[in-house]
């Protein structure tokens, strides 16, 4: 399999943007290993590794050696990670970007040179380079802020020769303190390997991290979106991390580039009316808490340590609760019979399915049973039988049911513009297009009251998916 695999270690200073307008010292080594010579040559990784290189020294990254390292063998890859962590004494930021195999051996991931030739699984440890070394290896040089990016398009190299013992793609890998680590696919999985000269996760890359301004979670989310629609949603890329002190961006819009977090305040908002007239009993503001970062997937983020309140579970849709209910077994890895909890779950990098039946704590329990008290209140409340059946929707079901490919196979594109905006419909855009408005304004159920109106975590998938369907050509 090819990996390609990149290390960033910042050096946050002591206190966030001490010295205005100095400039961080950024540090960089990028290999590319393509022409091997016991297994068979990889098209891309030379490419790759420069296109990074180029990406990275116009963004003020001093190359190690001065530019891409191509197709070096064991003793080759070794100096260079040494005279790697060398240059990191005192630097800001570090980064290393490796493109070529790569092998996954009892849970641990290697980085192949070009001479490389195990003959047994034992081989391996000599003869390649175990990655949780170069991050030992950065570790020692101070650094506080470590990204991972691993980039795996191909099987093991050595399978038809009786090898077979090493695993399809790469182990997850445990983010230390500090540490982010990016898949470009989920552990275990295989990425594409592209057919114009670059991989699909390194042509995003290097788009997506000249972006002034974009912060280090933003980044990576950028990247596995642009890879999935690139990959007709058939590579998902996947991350863990562990708390992060302050940001990173790559192309900064501020001195040093480090930044802190932003501070995001509770938003109260109150319920929105139901369709067809219906009164339902009185209810609460929604408190609705600060959401974790951008692709996390929560509802609750903090429904596993902290009692949630009937208040803020009234005027959630149905799909929202029953999202809110059955994050909490995601979280602790349960696997999902129903096929839309498991696809919703599964773009999220935190879910790890382990378990059929998972252990909840008091709190967690308590949570689920209060979930289970607002669903069945809601549950009560029916629809006038004038709204009920009515064919106005395209997907009458959108807001509490993911949709799939599938069921937008057939549609025309007009149909799927109406498919989308009856998401916002539902809960009461005001649309600017006159014939939205005329469409939407013939039915009793729909109450224009906002511009801008929230939608659920269901919605937000379904209205996702239906603008990537009508992108396609």
């Amino acid at each position: 399999m090819r990996v390609a695999l990149i290390i960033a270690s910042t050096v946050l200073a002591t206190v966030l943007g001490v010295v205005q307008g100095h400039a961080e010292k950024r540090v960089a080594l990028v290999i590319g290993n393509s022409t091997y010579r016991f297994v068979g040559t990889l098209r891309n990784p030379g490419n790759d590794a420069r296109l990074i290189a180029t990406k990275l020294r116009n963004l003020g990254f001093t190359l190690v050696n001065g530019g891409a390292q191509l197709d070096l063998d064991k003793a080759g890859i070794d100096r260079a990670v040494q005279e790697f962590g060398r240059e990191l004494k005192g630097a800001d930021v570090g980064l290393l970007y490796y493109s070529g195999h790569g092998v996954q051996v009892r849970g641990a991931n290697y980085l192949v040179p070009v001479d490389a030739n195990p003959s047994r699984e034992a081989d391996v440890d000599f003869q390649a380079l175990d990655a949780q070394l170069v991050l030992r290896q950065m570790e020692a040089s101070g650094t506080r802020l470590n990204i991972v990016i691993l980039d795996a398009c191909r099987n093991n190299p050595w399978g038809g020769r009786g090898l077979r013992d090493l695993n399809r793609g790469l182990a997850r890998m445990d983010a230390p303190a500090g540490t982010l680590i990016a898949f470009a696919t989920q552990p275990g999985n295989v990425a594409q390997d592209g057919t114009d000269g670059d991989s699909p996760y390194a042509k995003a890359l290097a788009a997506v991290i000249d972006q002034p301004g974009l912060h280090l979670f933003d980044t990576f989310n950028q990247v596995g979106l642009a890879v999935d629609r690139a990959t007709g949603h058939e590579q998902v890329p996947w991350f863990s991390s562990s708390p992060i002190n302050g940001d990173f961006q790559f192309a900064s819009i501020s001195p040093g580039g480090l930044i802190p977090p932003p501070k995001i305040e509770p938003v109260v908002v109150p319920p929105l009316p139901p369709p067809g007239g219906l009164t339902p009993p009185p209810i609460e503001p929604v408190i609705v808490q600060p959401r974790p970062p951008l692709n996390t997937g929560f509802i609750f983020a903090d429904s596993d340590r902290r009692r949630l309140s009937m208040a803020e579970l009234s005027g959630r849709s149905p799909a929202d609760l029953r999202v809110g209910r059955n994050e909490i077994y995601a979280r602790r890895g349960r696997i999902f019979d129903s096929p839309d909890l498991q696809a919703y779950f599964s773009r999220f990098p935190w879910y790890q399915p382990r378990f059929r039946d998972v252990q909840l704590s008091d709190i967690e329990s308590a949570n689920v049973a209060l979930f289970l008290e607002a669903e069945k209140r809601f549950a009560a409340v029916t629809l006038p039988s004038n709204a009920q059946g009515r064919s106005d929707f395209i997907f009458p079901d959108s807001d509490r049911r993911l949709l799939t490919p599938a069921d937008l196979n057939g549609l025309t594109p007009a149909q799927l513009r109406i498919a989308r905006n009856e998401i916002f419909a539902r809960r009461g855009r005001i649309f600017d297009s006159d014939d939205l408005r005329q469409r939407f304004g013939s039915f009793p159920w729909y109450r224009p009251t906002s511009k801008n109106p929230s939608l659920n975590a269901v919605e937000q998938q379904n209205v996702e998916l239906i603008q990537r369907a009508e992108q396609r050509p």
